[in-house]
C-alpha cells in the first residue's frame, strides 16, 4: 500500500550555518583517532579476492600500485553504482557476461546489476535567477509534501524547498520528485578495469506523464 499523502519531517543533515554534512563528517572524522581504525585515501576498489567461494579481502589501487589487503569480515558499501560493478569484477554475477570480459566466475547470481532505479528530480523556481533572494539559515528539519501524481501507477510524488540546498536557479525554488518510481534499469560494465565507469541504462519509459506531472507540481508550488 502506498504511503498516505501527507507533509512529513525532512532530516536536512545540516548545521545552521555549515554545508550538508557527508559521511565523513559524521562517522569517519570523529572515528579517525581510534587505534583499530585506518583510513586509507585515495584508494580505488579493484576486486574482491576469494577463497572458494568466500571472501578474505579486496584488491585496491593507490597510487600507480596494486594493493591487496586481507581480512577475516569484508563488508562491500560502495553505494547503487559501484557496489554492483564491483560485485562484477570480482566474478559474482552472471557467468555469461563475467567471461565475455575475461572475469573469472565465482558466485552465479543473474540480478547483479539488475533492478537500477531512478528517482527523476524537479527543480521549479519560484523567482528571479538575476535577483536571488538572500539565503536564510536551515533548521535541522525541513517539511516535505507527499502526494499523488494521479497516474494510473500512483508514482508518489515529493516536494520540498530548496533553500539552503544546491539549487541551480539560485532563487527561490521547490524540488519535486518520484519517490517510488516504478521503472528499473540496469548497470553494465564496459570492460574489467576499474578506471572505466560502468554503463548506466535509466529506463524513464514507464514514468507516468511526467511534463503533466511537472505542471501539476508548478501549480502546487505556487499557490
Amino acid at each position: 500500500m502506498p504511503p498516505e499523502p501527507g507533509a512529513p519531517t525532512l532530516p536536512r543533515s545540516m548545521r545552521a550555518t555549515d554545508p550538508r554534512i557527508t559521511t565523513n563528517d559524521a562517522y569517519l572524522e570523529p572515528a579517525r583517532g581510534r587505534p583499530n581504525l585506518r583510513i586509507i585515501a585515495g584508494a580505488l576498489v579493484y576486486r574482491l579476492e576469494w577463497v572458494g567461494q568466500r571472501c578474505v579481502g579486496v584488491r585496491v589501487v593507490v597510487g600507480n600500485e596494486v594493493v591487496r589487503y586481507t581480512a577475516g569480515e569484508v563488508v562491500l558499501c560502495a553505494r547503487a553504482i559501484h557496489s554492483p560493478a564491483i560485485l562484477l569484477r570480482s566474478g559474482v554475477g552472471p557467468f555469461d557476461v563475467l567471461r565475455s570480459f575475461g572475469i573469472a566466475p565465482v558466485v552465479e547470481l543473474s540480478r547483479v546489476g539488475q533492478n537500477l532505479c531512478e528517482q527523476p528530480l524537479v527543480e521549479i523556481g519560484l523567482g528571479n535567477p538575476s535577483s536571488p533572494a538572500k539565503p536564510i539559515a536551515a533548521p535541522p528539519f525541513g517539511c516535505v509534501l507527499r502526494a499523488g501524481s494521479g497516474a494510473p501507477s500512483d508514482d508518489d510524488l515529493s516536494m520540498f524547498s530548496a533553500e539552503n540546498w544546491v539549487s541551480p536557479s539560485q532563487a527561490p525554488a521547490f524540488w519535486v520528485g518520484f519517490v517510488d518510481p516504478r521503472s528499473r534499469g540496469r548497470l553494465r560494465l564496459r570492460s574489467s578495469d576499474p578506471f572505466d565507469d560502468p554503463w548506466l541504462e535509466f529506463d524513464c519509459s514507464r514514468m507516468p506523464r511526467i511534463a503533466h506531472v511537472c505542471a501539476q507540481a508548478r501549480g502546487w508550488c505556487r499557490a
